[in-house]
């Protein structure tokens, strides 16, 4: 591949980014094109050292805040008119409740995912809290004489440690998994902008 059908390509594949971006990647891009076939690489080794246009634009993507794909995505391509600023304004009782609703509902969305990590955790806690608890109350029973209560303490403090002992992986997995998928999510997100974005060029 050229360096110029490498660029296109890459062009559109950014297409949904905004333009500054776009014009970022591409000039970046370009240059290393040019570096190495300043050092004597051929053309098309220097385009195929790049890796695949798909795999550029998918890390281009995932490095881009979704806030900026947001602002691109509902910035107007044209200046607005009286009537629709009146109408904007007459209708703020209605979208700023709608929008404030839509926010909570992603802010309690990702609370939710997140709810077995958090709950894992606090039993893991939990239980540490308790083993301590345990083993203090078995000293103090040893020491006021009554050491089958201490035994029964010692005990109760190991099931605890044990339990805590299976809780940490489960907690780490767990959120090593939520961490994964809310990432997933939010990719998703992005390329429904970027979709978009494509549709309306």
């Amino acid at each position: 591949m050229k360096k110029d059908e490498f660029l296109s390509a890459l062009s559109g594949k950014l297409s949904g980014l905004p333009r500054a971006d776009i014009d970022k990647t591409l000039s970046y891009y370009g240059e290393m094109i040019d570096d190495r076939m300043e050092d004597g690489v051929p053309e098309e080794e220097a385009v195929a050292a790049l890796g695949s246009v798909d795999a550029i634009a998918e890390q281009t993507v995932k490095e881009t805040p979704i806030s900026k794909l947001v602002k691109e995505r509902v910035k107007p391509k044209r200046k607005m008119r009286a009537i629709e600023i009146v109408l904007l304004i007459l209708g703020a009782p209605l979208w700023i409740p709608l929008l404030i609703t839509a926010l909570v509902l992603i802010f309690v969305f990702f609370l939710i995912l997140w709810l077995g990590t958090v709950i894992l955790a606090s039993l893991c806690l939990s239980f540490g809290a308790a083993c301590i608890g345990l083993i203090i109350s078995s000293v103090a029973y040893f020491f006021s004489g009554s050491p089958a209560a201490g035994v029964c303490c010692i005990g109760g403090s190991l099931i605890c440690l044990g339990l805590m002992l299976l809780m940490v992986p489960a907690t780490f997995y767990t959120a090593k998994g939520t961490a994964k998928l809310c990432r997933n999510i939010v990719l998703g997100i992005k390329s429904m902008l970027i979709g978009k974005g494509r549709e309306q060029q």
